[in-house]
């Protein structure tokens, strides 16, 4: 008969410490606030001042390559011109080595432009990234200083009350800390 009486000692205690385990953990869930918060990123990215910097420097940079581009290409297309017009009047073999340069230069040509396109999308990318860093920052604060437990896209939403959206002071926030980002150093612009 021990054993029952202490299986049953046993059992109480553990019925007990549940009890007292379950009310101190319905006592903080009673404490616990939940607030919610929706951002839309699209916004952020549109209205604040870096990634407007990012997209105005990427358009001027990309403007000067296209210029390069149309005069290489007019270059490209004249020599064209002039190799059919001297065909006639070239032998064969001097026609076809002409015809090997060409293509090199056209090749080059081609090469050149989707390194300039590598390059943008490198510099954008590195740019939007700093950006990002920054985002996280003053979203982690803003988390914070307001005591949010849930943040969430406005793009995952199906609905949610305007009193919820944060957006305008995401925006406030990462144009005081990133104004703005240089996308190209002095060195850079060369390429």
């Amino acid at each position: 008969m021990p054993f029952k009486s202490i299986f049953s000692a046993l059992l109480f205690a553990l019925i007990c410490f549940t009890t007292v385990g379950n009310a101190n953990a319905q006592e903080k869930e009673e404490n616990f606030v939940f607030r919610v918060a929706v951002v839309d990123m699209t916004e952020v990215m549109r209205s604040a001042k870096a990634p407007q910097s990012i997209q105005n420097q990427i358009n001027e940079k990309r403007k000067v390559f296209q210029e390069e581009i149309q005069k290489e290409e007019t270059e490209l297309r004249e020599g064209n011109q002039e190799l059919a017009r001297q065909r006639t009047i070239m032998s064969p073999e001097a026609f076809k080595e002409e015809r090997r340069k060409f293509e090199e230069r056209f090749v080059a040509a081609q090469r050149k432009m989707q390194e300039r396109k590598l390059t943008l999308d490198r510099a954008r990318a590195a740019a939007m990234e700093k950006v990002g860093d920054a985002l996280k920052t003053v979203i982690t604060k803003i988390v914070k200083d307001n005591g949010i437990t849930l943040l969430l896209r406005k793009e995952q939403t199906v609905f949610s009350d305007k009193r919820l959206t944060v957006t305008e002071h995401v925006v406030a926030e990462l144009d005081k800390l990133l104004p703005s980002v240089t996308v190209f150093t002095k060195g850079a612009e060369k390429k």
